[in-house]
């Protein structure tokens, strides 16, 4: 079985939350972000500056909304964020954009991950939400 079809057996029949963490998982976000995306900070503080985890505060605290997550992934920073740093010096490390290398539903996918890792928007569907 070639590489494409072990991909596709591998991620058939699963939801988007799952196939986006072997999306993240595969591209090498948990390099980062921290193994499951859950970043954890040792004794002598986090391991790579200020990358942040796929954990709630995180989440909120860098996307004000799932199309700002969106951003994140596609051009490495929302626009917002880009404007308002427009005159400062670009930090060293930075997240890379991934424009025109992810697919309409690897991107979703990416997207469905990281709101549920962070419990970032409540689910829009009654009976998941409890009420």
């Amino acid at each position: 079985m070639g590489a494409l079809g072990l991909r596709w057996w591998r991620t058939h029949g699963i939801g988007p939350v799952q196939r986006g963490w072997a999306g993240a998982s595969a591209r090498g976000c948990l390099a980062c972000h921290g193994p499951s995306g859950l970043r954890t900070e040792d004794a002598d503080g986090p391991p790579i500056g200020t990358v942040p985890s796929f954990e709630h505060d995180d989440v909120v605290a860098y996307s004000r909304h799932a199309g700002e997550i969106r951003e994140w992934i596609l051009d490495g920073k929302p626009r917002r964020i880009r404007e308002e740093q427009a005159d400062e010096e670009p930090a060293l490390l930075q997240m890379p954009a991934w424009r025109g290398l992810l697919s309409q539903r690897e991107l979703e996918d990416l997207v469905a991950w990281i709101a549920a890792a962070s419990d970032f928007e409540e689910p829009p569907e009654p009976a998941a939400s409890g009420r």
